[in-house]
């Protein structure tokens, strides 16, 4: 397998006298090899390291109650499920390409505008291949299956093939203003609009129609539309008052996808993660996320190189209820069953308010 590589190019260029406004362009192509757990269960849920017994109690040759089974007994044991890596397995990598324009406004205040595009291909997905003819479909087209019948190999319960053909796609457009540090203050705020849209997670879980990927093509897990993080630090400069600093960070972002799940294996592909007939990947919004931080410190100087820092912080000190949503969606941060009464509650949440304090000694 390939060694992961990193190859890239930046470019920037001032296209008027002033020097105030930069172009900046850059390109990368970055390489990464699959995860460490894919390959691990590759290993070990292979046929013959892991091998699954069913001892029937009514059985003549079932041992007797406290006594456990002796030999491994073959007329006891049953199909094991396989995971496997096709022989063209390739190493997934992504293209990324930036553009910005940045303009000083004034001498400490400065504007940014970015486009970002990032293009993942041959992400790792995983299928069931030792599934039986379909006895149908369903009404968008999706074969339906004999579940646990009828299965080509009968060695094998499930053949879980790994398969690399993801795809996703991100483009964003972020907006950053900035102060630099002038007169005890230092200001930023970026905005960020994006749309992620992608066929698996790329991260080897399976998809749900083994017989066609391209029917998970929607929204990533990741895709969040809007994002907003301003921060900002306050030294006072008056005399009375040096040695304060104060300092925020808000975040802001709107909902985490939601994929909502039909609760039942509509497909009889033995994975319950179908959705309803008609219902796309990742359709839903879940709750959007607002925190803000603060900082508190109070610097005071001992001796010409000796000084002590008292800290006081806080985490979420608006102390905003949050749901538990990720960069993994927020499907199992609320409930998910489509067509549920509660569809969206909030199941879990991220942390309420913190504070901590702290003392730190510089020389």
């Amino acid at each position: 397998m390939p060694t992961p590589v990193l190859e890239t190019i930046r470019e920037s260029y001032s296209p008027f006298a002033d020097g105030k406004t930069v172009i900046r362009a850059g390109y990368g192509l970055f390489y990464d090899s699959p995860s460490l757990s894919l390959v691990s269960n590759g290993a070990q849920v292979n046929g013959r390291r892991i091998l699954n017994y069913t001892v029937p109690g009514t059985d003549q040759r079932a041992p007797i109650f406290p006594n456990l089974l002796a030999t491994t007994d073959p007329n006891f044991q049953t199909p094991p499920n396989v995971t496997a890596f096709p022989r063209d397995f390739q190493v997934m990598y992504a293209h990324n390409a930036n553009l910005q324009i940045e303009r000083q406004i004034f001498h400490d205040l400065s504007v940014n505008l970015q486009y970002s595009y990032w293009g993942h291909r041959f992400g790792a997905y995983s299928r069931d291949i030792n599934l039986s003819a379909p006895t149908g479909t369903l009404a968008d087209g999706r074969p339906v299956y004999r579940g646990s019948l009828g299965r080509p190999d009968l060695r094998f319960r499930k053949i879980n093939l790994v398969e690399s053909g993801g795809i996703s796609n991100y483009n964003g457009l972020d907006l950053t203003l900035r102060k630099r540090f002038s007169r005890g203050v230092l200001l930023s705020a970026s905005y960020c609009w994006s749309h992620a849209l992608a066929d698996a997670e790329l991260d080897g879980s399976t998809i749900s129609d083994p017989s066609n990927r391209q029917r998970d093509y929607g929204n990533a897990s990741t895709d969040v539309r809007h994002n907003f993080t301003a921060q900002g630090l306050y030294a006072p400069q008056y005399k009375f008052l040096r040695g304060f600093e104060i300092s925020s960070v808000f975040f802001y972002n709107s909902g985490y996808p939601i994929n909502a799940q039909a609760g039942a294996d509509l497909n009889n592909g033995l994975i319950l993660n179908d959705r309803i007939v008609g219902r796309g990947r990742n359709a839903f919004q879940g709750p959007n996320f607002a925190q803000m931080d603060l900082r508190l410190v109070r610097k005071i100087k001992i001796k010409e190189r000796h000084t002590i820092e008292l800290i006081a912080e806080s985490e979420n000190i608006m102390n905003r209820f949050n749901p538990g949503c990720s960069i993994a969606s927020c499907t199992s941060a609320v409930v998910n069953r489509d067509g549920a009464a509660d569809f969206g509650r909030i199941t879990t949440t991220r942390p309420g308010r913190v504070f901590q304090f702290g003392m730190r000694y510089g020389f």
